[in-house]
């Protein structure tokens, strides 16, 4: 299951409905097509994998995982680019869970610059790279292959396009630039207005105490007539920008449990 497509548990349950082709299932309601689902697997293993787990709401993956473990009695793998989504949960669903948890470290400099220039080899001109640029991919993508890969296309479209013969240090510069704003822009794209409310109050201050956040955004409802969120779906949301790469999180150092949010450049 890709979580980017499929949010809910009602989504993932319906998908697997039609996967499976099970017949007289098209009821729209959750408890009718699981319980048609747990009667086609009888007897039958299962394993689901969730990709990309971190895009389903906090209290949704709670309900994910809990029902397909428990009902089903599924194998579930579990995919994510943040241990924090796991350790987020309840303790009742990660105690059902009891998961083992597999990191798989980012690449360091010198391999993820093998990769590329075996990428720049195959499917480039010879000439049309360095690798002082290749070098400068591998800088700014902290470890991501798929990142690299994907500036290094996008910088090569680029220098076709402006009809030159060789990646430019300066355009590629400028493309990380652009490609930067942009995923950003995406990523907010998909998120709520309430995400966008919290991001941009990050933005505008670089950096914020959450208990700061917290009081400038329920400001910002009162003056746009908006009703805020609970402070715990406050909590919830301000975890889903950290998890998106749009800011980070950290222990503040005062007293309580107060968390310091920075603006991802």
């Amino acid at each position: 299951m890709n979580c980017w497509e499929r949010r809910t548990f009602y989504e993932i349950l319906d998908d697997m409905i039609r996967e499976f082709r099970i017949l007289r299932a098209e009821k729209q309601r959750t408890g009718f097509k699981l319980e048609k689902l747990r009667s086609y697997l009888t007897g039958r293993p299962l394993v689901v994998l969730l990709d990309e787990i971190d895009q389903i709401k906090l209290n949704e993956l709670s309900t994910v995982l809990y029902n397909l473990d428990s009902v089903l009695n599924a194998g579930l793998i579990c995919i994510s680019d943040s241990v924090q989504t796991l350790s987020s949960l309840g303790e009742r669903v990660r105690s059902r869970l009891n998961p083992h948890i597999v990191f798989f470290p980012r690449y360091c400099r010198k391999e993820l610059l093998d990769i590329l220039m075996h990428r720049a080899e195959q499917a480039l001109c010879p000439g049309s790279w360095s690798q002082d640029a290749l070098k400068r991919i591998t800088a700014i993508a902290h470890g991501d292959a798929r990142v690299a890969i994907k500036m290094l296309r996008r910088a090569a479209i680029l220098a076709d396009h402006q009809r030159l013969h060789r990646i430019s240090m300066a355009r590629l510069k400028q493309q990380v630039r652009l490609a930067a704003q942009a995923e950003r822009a995406s990523l907010l794209n998909d998120l709520t207005q309430d995400h966008r409310m919290l991001y941009e109050i990050v933005k505008q201050k670089g950096q914020i105490l959450s208990g700061d956040l917290w009081q400038d955004y329920v400001d910002r409802c009162t003056f746009t007539s908006r009703s805020p969120l609970s402070s715990r779906s406050f909590s919830d949301y301000a975890n889903r920008l950290v998890q998106a790469g749009l800011v980070t999180s950290e222990r503040a150092r005062v007293k309580g449990k107060v968390r310091l949010f920075k603006i991802v450049k």
